[in-house]
């Protein structure tokens, strides 16, 4: 699996909620990696955060929030966001 891959795979398991083995997430990236690892870490620490507000609960910014998982839309611009490309993402 080449890296982009598996970014993507870590980007949408993050999406998903899905625990992540941050050690062997750290033990395959290269020092290229490193950097987005890092940021898909604190990715999914507001992701972690964001779920245990409860539904229709507003934020300290006023907006209230209805969901607990990211969107495929949230998911797409994640990518976007990394520059990775999925073969099954939909172009807008």
């Amino acid at each position: 699996m080449g890296d982009r891959d598996r970014l993507l795979l870590l980007a949408e398991s993050i999406a998903d909620g899905a625990r992540i083995d941050w050690a062997a997430v750290d033990e395959q990236a290269d020092a290229a990696d490193e950097a987005v690892t890092r940021q898909l870490r604190i990715v999914a620490k507001l992701a972690a955060l964001h779920r245990t507000l409860p539904n229709g609960r507003q934020s300290a910014d006023g907006r209230t929030s209805n969901c607990s998982r990211a969107s495929p839309a949230a998911r797409s611009a994640m990518s976007t966001a990394l520059g990775i490309r999925s073969s099954n993402a939909r172009s807008h």
